[in-house]
């Protein structure tokens, strides 16, 4: 990714269900790790755990 776009913004649309599923996994990660976590790093996370 170049230095451009690694910042860039995004707005994504998701069903209500997916987002509330979304919030879920922002909410046990804060717990794990003990932190506020963002929608970025939820979603990065699952990334990796899918194994991209």
């Amino acid at each position: 990714m170049s230095k451009d776009t690694k910042n860039t913004k995004v707005t994504l649309k998701v069903d209500d269900d997916t987002h509330r599923k979304l919030l879920e996994v922002v909410s046990k990660l804060q717990i794990k790790k003990g932190r506020r976590v963002t929608m970025d790093e939820a979603i990065k996370e699952l990334i990796n755990h899918a194994g991209y």
